[in-house]
């Protein structure tokens, strides 16, 4: 057997497998009675209450709630690191890593004044990040079923970039 047929082989039972744990994960989901859904946010926290979408009646309270960390007032500890003039790839353009501090951009040529003598590249460590940005009424989210469908989650806020706000 070559080797181009071994590789071959070998890529069609990683994918078989891959094929049966994704079957099985799903199984899981179904079997558990987890389930997701859309929904509004009608009052933001803390007393946070979510309309499910399409059935007027379902109003989860802040006691089935739990909410994912990323959408409410939390902190973080980060790094912040600044290379001058780094392209950034934002995923829908580019951006450029630039120090400004009263509008001004300066380049090489530039004659620069304080604060921003020749700051090229600095880098601040376990630095604290407050978020502050939480749920607010008419955010549309989705909403998982766990705990056999008696407790909601709310993994995220949803997005369209279609237009398709209904």
């Amino acid at each position: 057997m070559s080797f181009n047929e071994k590789t071959k082989q070998m890529l069609q039972r990683y994918a078989n497998q891959q094929k049966e744990h994704i079957h099985g994960t799903a199984e899981a989901a179904i079997q558990s009675g987890m389930q997701q859904m859309e929904g509004v946010v009608l009052t933001p926290p803390p007393n946070l209450t979510v309309k499910v979408q399409n059935n007027d009646k379902m109003i989860l309270l802040p006691e089935l709630l739990t909410v994912a960390e990323h959408l409410t007032r939390h902190e973080r500890i980060v790094t912040l690191e600044h290379i001058e003039a780094t392209i950034r790839n934002l995923g829908d353009g580019e951006g450029k890593d630039l120090v400004t501090g009263d509008g001004k951009i300066f380049t090489q040529t530039d004659e620069r004044e304080a604060p921003h003598n020749d700051i090229s590249s600095f880098k601040y460590e376990c630095i604290k990040l407050q978020f502050e940005d939480v749920l607010k009424a008419g955010d549309k989210v989705l909403v998982q079923t766990y705990n056999g469908g008696q407790k909601f989650h709310i993994a995220c806020k949803l997005v369209s970039y279609g237009g398709d706000d209904q």
